[in-house]
């Protein structure tokens, strides 16, 4: 009989420390969703704060943002033009700020590209925040949705993970490692 009750106690013990750790892990990946989804309206508040400055998408990114003290002092710009990119303090995700290039055509012929002025494109990269990485299909899903499209009223894509130009002009491209749980997220937000 004591043999039985300590087996029981045992059995029961096992599957408290393995439920609350469970649950721990997912109430930290929640966590981590919330945060992600502040940080998106954040980044959108930076750029009207930049434009109701007098300033253009057409040349927005976060060196320059930073230049002109938009940004918070705890915001980390590493690298310089369209290739700077953005680190708020405590974060292990990296956001990316350029303008969107769209066609130049006039009637029916193509004179190239032009950065747009109406828009904006933000590579969110949150590959070295191990606990979105826990469930990378689903983090990209739901912040591609929920805060790319329904906050902020964008387009996303999910196979885009690198930029590609120079400081001034370019767009983000599938290098040809990008998946749809690689911890990219491409997002086109309209103003």
């Amino acid at each position: 009989m004591p043999y039985l009750i300590a087996s029981l106690l045992a059995v029961v013990a096992a599957l408290v420390l393995i439920m609350s750790r469970y649950e721990a892990d997912d109430s930290l990946f929640m966590s981590e969703i919330d945060k992600l989804g502040t940080m998106f309206s954040m980044v959108d508040g930076y750029v009207n704060t930049y434009t109701n400055s007098g300033r253009q998408l057409r040349s927005i990114n976060f060196e320059e943002m930073d230049r002109l003290g938009v940004l918070p002092g705890n915001a980390e710009v590493i690298g310089s033009g369209n290739n700077s990119t953005l680190k708020l303090n405590g974060s292990d995700v990296t956001w990316q700020i350029i303008p969107r290039v769209v066609p130049r055509n006039l009637l029916i012929l193509n004179l190239g590209t032009t950065n747009d002025n109406s828009s904006y494109v933000l590579l969110v990269n949150f590959s070295n925040n191990s606990s979105l990485m826990s469930k990378p299909i689903f983090t990209e899903s739901f912040a591609s949705r929920e805060f790319c499209e329904n906050r902020l009223f964008g387009n996303y894509d999910l196979e885009k993970n690198s930029y590609s130009g120079n400081n001034t002009k370019g767009e983000f491209i599938n290098n040809g490692t990008a998946t749809n749980n690689d911890g990219f997220v491409e997002c086109v937000v309209y103003k």
